[in-house]
């Protein structure tokens, strides 16, 4: 059987949350769907719903539980944290 996962690398650190998107309504079947928010590279994080982004604080992340009329994180997306060897 051929082996598909490989071990990591030495260099490997861990994942960092780069963009999250999201659904804002009470069911599946309605409510919004957006990429919101999205990392910058100075850290900063953009909440992009249709044609306003907004400058948003990292703690609001948190609150991305759902619920009522809430926002709800639908999908995380990640990116590997790697120390290259110098």
């Amino acid at each position: 059987m051929k082996k598909i996962f490989h071990p990591p690398s030495p260099w490997f650190e861990g994942y960092d949350l780069v963009a999250v998107l999201i659904h804002k309504g009470r069911s599946v079947d309605s409510g919004h769907y957006y990429v919101a928010w999205v990392k910058q590279d100075s850290g900063k994080w953009i909440e992009f719903d249709d044609e306003q982004p907004i400058l948003q604080k990292e703690d609001n992340i948190t609150k991305l539980s759902g619920g009522g009329d809430w926002h709800m994180a639908y999908i995380c997306l990640y990116k590997a944290r790697v120390a290259l060897p110098h």
